[in-house]
């Protein structure tokens, strides 16, 4: 136990960064999936297929890899930035795929008839997503989110990998 005790400050300044990295990167990766899914639901066939190869592309890819390249590859072409920066992007970016995921299925639980009612009292694709689709499907999705946002405080081990703190 002394061990323990004599190696608090230690633990607890590590508890801080983890927490610290994990809120910074589900603030991002939130950002990033309401972005991605407002982009795969829309109607825009480019911008629907530039989101599926998105999430595709970083679900098909392990984070360990992308850490490696980012810390290790940007800095080659000219882009510096700290360690725990670039990983907060990193897993920001990863989670995020995971989150428009989620978010989708919400979207495709709400019924076909709440858009199309929403359309018909003349509001736009983005209004009808804001203020109709979206509140009915964070609610759907409150329990995948909630893994996900374990999953991503579990991710962030992977900084110390690549060198973070």
């Amino acid at each position: 136990m002394s061990a323990l005790l004599d190696h608090l400050p230690e633990f607890w300044q590590g508890l801080v960064v983890t927490l610290q990295m994990t809120v910074a990167s589900f603030a991002g990766a939130a950002v990033v999936g309401l972005v991605i899914v407002a982009m795969r639901v829309g109607p825009v066939p480019v911008l629907r297929a530039v989101a599926t190869v998105y999430v595709e592309t970083l679900q098909n890819l392990p984070l360990l890899v992308l850490l490696v390249l980012a810390v290790f590859g940007l800095p080659e072409i000219g882009l510096k930035a700290g360690l725990t920066t670039t990983a907060v992007v990193v897993i920001a970016l990863y989670e995020g795929a995971y989150i428009a995921e989620a978010l989708r299925s919400g979207v495709n639980a709400i019924s076909s008839g709440q858009g199309e009612a929403a359309r018909a009292l003349g509001l736009t694709f983005g209004q009808s997503l804001r203020h109709v689709v979206l509140p009915q499907a964070l609610r759907t999705v409150v329990q995948p989110i909630g893994n996900i946002f374990i999953a991503l405080t579990m991710n962030t081990s992977l900084a110390a990998a690549v060198g973070g703190p």
